[in-house]
Parts: C-alpha cells; structure tokens; sequence
C-alpha cells in the first residue's frame, strides 16, 4: 500500500437547518470548474483535475481529492466566493490505490480536512488550511487566506463576468451571454480588473505548486532514511 500527496476538501453548507440543500449546485459547479493555465495567461481556462471526484458524504457535506495546484485554488475560489460554505483544507498523503469513491478513501489528509473544516467555522473567511505531517511552511494557508477574503469580496455579478472571462470570452461574448450591454459588463468587472484576478489566483497556484513540492521532497527524504519505500 502507498500515498499520495495533495489536498482533500471537506466542504460543509452554513446555516443548512435554515436554507434548502445547497450541495447538488456546488456539486456541478466543481466538477465544470474554470482552472485557469498559470503557464499561459492569454489561453482559456481549462477542466478541473480531480483525483477522487466531489461527492456528498453526509448530510449537506461535501468532500474530494486533488493533486492538482490550480484545481485546488479554482475550487478554494468558487467555494469561497459563494459565501455560503465552510472550507476545510487537508493536505498531506491519502493511500493508494485510490479508491472509486472519495466516500471511500482514508490517509492523514482526510483527517486533516476535517480538522479544518471544523476550524474554519471560527476562522475570519470560513476556510483554513490543515497540514497533515511535519510542519511546513504557512505561506500556502496565508495565500488560500488572501484567496478566499478576495473571492467573497466581490458579488455575484462579478463573479459570473469572472467565470466567463476565465472562459476565453470576450465583452461582447460575455454581454451576449448575460444579457446585457457591454458597457454593462465594463460596469460589473473591467478587463483590467478580471486581469489582476488571474494573476492573483495564479500566485496562489504557483505557492500551492510550491507546498506540494516541498512535501513530497520532504517525505521521499525521510522514506530514504529510514529505508522505507513510500
């Protein structure tokens, strides 16, 4: 049996005693996530790459299993920018094989989401970052911080101009698609605006690429010394 390293989420609804099952809306927008190419700025966003799929585990919980940096923070962002979920992040191994169902799978990174997600109902933007293992670097649970206060920052007008900008459509093709003017769609996201929300995400990515990496290194060093295969 072995590991892989990455991020699980455990997303669970706010207020859900209160308000209708959010979960199947969240469901589909993860899975047709815009996950934008930080190695090029001018291509259209591409699909999310899930290890273990998002799926509802209990009640109006949400979980699943990615190694991909730019997945991680496409989601962090439409999660966040709903305002309507706590957010916990568990990275660090999950074993392999990988199971068909992320209802299924087990390792110190689901445990550490659900650490998280339980804290993240105290923390400032209803998301934390738990690490499963040695200590680490914090600059990923900063900037997934940073993400998150920046994504619930803007409305759901802007979001959506967000969404189809990260798409590779342009003005007209966004006012066509919403139904308004173009001057409109300026009104609600600028380009210039939208421009510096990629770039923001893209540094997310980047630190996120970087966590992962050192991890890994970090854990292939301590399989060495210790003689043990991992």
């Amino acid at each position: 049996m072995g590991a892989m390293h990455g991020w699980a989420l455990t997303v669970d609804q706010r207020r859900s005693r209160m308000s209708e099952d959010l979960v199947p809306g969240l469901l589909r927008a993860l899975t047709r996530l815009p996950v934008i190419d930080v190695g090029d700025p001018t291509s259209p966003a591409g699909s999310p790459h899930w290890a273990l799929t998002p799926e509802r585990t209990a009640g109006d919980e949400i979980q699943a299993f990615t190694t991909d940096p730019a997945t991680l923070v496409a989601a962090v962002w439409t999660v966040c920018g709903q305002r309507l979920w706590w957010c916990g992040i568990g990275m660090g191994e999950v074993r392999t094989p990988l199971p068909d169902s992320t209802r299924e799978a087990a390792g110190p990174a689901y445990i550490a989401a659900r650490q998280a997600v339980d804290g993240a109902k105290k923390a400032p933007n209803g998301v934390l970052v738990e690490l499963a293992g040695p200590p680490a670097s914090t600059r990923l649970a900063r900037v997934i911080d940073v993400l998150a206060e920046v994504a619930s920052s803007l409305t759901p007008a802007e979001l959506d101009v967000c969404d189809l900008y990260d798409r590779g459509m342009d003005r007209p093709a966004i006012a066509g698609r919403l139904g308004i003017s173009a001057p409109a769609v300026s009104k609600r996201l600028t380009s210039r605006r939208w421009e510096f929300l990629r770039r923001t995400r893209a540094l997310a990515v980047d630190l996120a690429a970087e966590a992962l990496s050192e991890r890994t290194v970090s854990r292939s060093a301590v399989s060495r010394s210790t003689g043990k295969g991992g």
